[in-house]
Parts: structure tokens; C-alpha cells; sequence
């Protein structure tokens, strides 16, 4: 099994990896190995706390993917975002106090929390009963997506929890 993205514990005798069949590892310098999850949900990143005690990472095993965390001693993954819409990318602050995280957005919501104007905005088209779309250029499909007008942005959040920022 390949790991789909690993990271490297703050002291560098660990490395923790993500897999697309949703299991968490990690692999210690002594060539021990810890199986940390078994979940079928893609593991998509992951990262260790600043004081190494813990790992974070990207899932699906929540609709929409959020970020979890899961110590290193054991238990369940606890999520820790809660946005409305996939959290895509995030990176822990060196204190370990905030992430910032992309979420794909429409950029011309007007209303203060975007992610919110989002959600509504796709659950409104979600009701539409036409499904066509008109194109006036291309390129209008990129590998397997479909562009709908949203743009990647940039938010923060605490890590205990609190308002998502939109940089």
C-alpha cells in the first residue's frame, strides 16, 4: 500500500502517513509501526502537533471532508472543523494554535460568512431541475471536475474551535 501523504514528527524520529484506503500509520526510526485508524474514508493529509503527541488530518469519514485529530496513544479521531463545505488543503500554525485551510468558495457572496453563502447557493442549484451548462470558452473541464464558478480561499480557524476567518 502506498501512502498517500506523510509527514514528519517535530523531534524526526516518527513519520505518520495518510492512505487512500482511509488507514493512518506511523513509522518510528527503530522501524516500529503503528496502525493508527482503519476507517475506508481517504486519508488526504496529515501532520503532527507541535509537541508531537498527536496527529491531523483530512477526511471524508465526515460529509463534507474535515479535519480531525487522533492522538498518538490511541482512541477515536475527534473532528475539529466544522465547515459547511470540504475543507480541500490545511496547515497547522507552528504554535499549534490555528490552521489555515482552503475551501472552494464563490467569490462573490456578499454575505459575511462565504462558506455559509456557499452552502446555500449549491443546495439552491442542487434544486434546479436543468443540469445543462453553457460554456463560452475553453477550457471548461479539467481532468474530472467542472468549473461552477468557484474559487479556492484561504480561512483560519482556532484549533479549540470558533469562527472560520475568509482571508
Amino acid at each position: 500500500m502506498m501512502p498517500a501523504y506523510f509527514a514528519i514528527s517535530p523531534d524526526g524520529k516518527r513519520v505518520a502517513a495518510g492512505a487512500q484506503t482511509g488507514a493512518a500509520f506511523v513509522f518510528t526510526a527503530e522501524g516500529e509501526t503503528q496502525r493508527l485508524t482503519g476507517h475506508t474514508a481517504a486519508i488526504r493529509s496529515i501532520g503532527f502537533a507541535p509537541d508531537g503527541k498527536r496527529v491531523y488530518f483530512l477526511s471524508g469519514r465526515a460529509d463534507p471532508q474535515q479535519i480531525f485529530n487522533l492522538s498518538l496513544e490511541g482512541g477515536e479521531p475527534v473532528q475539529v472543523t466544522k465547515s459547511p463545505l470540504d475543507v480541500n488543503a490545511f496547515i497547522l500554525s507552528a504554535d499549534g494554535k490555528t490552521f489555515a485551510f482552503a475551501a472552494e468558495v464563490f467569490p462573490d457572496c456578499k454575505e459575511a460568512d462565504t462558506l455559509t453563502c456557499t452552502e446555500k447557493r449549491l443546495a439552491e442549484l442542487a434544486k434546479k431541475k436543468t443540469t445543462g451548462k453553457l460554456y463560452d470558452q475553453l477550457l471548461f473541464r479539467h481532468w474530472d471536475t467542472w468549473k461552477d464558478g468557484r474559487r479556492s480561499h484561504v480561512f483560519t480557524t482556532p484549533v479549540a474551535g470558533g469562527a472560520m476567518k475568509d482571508l
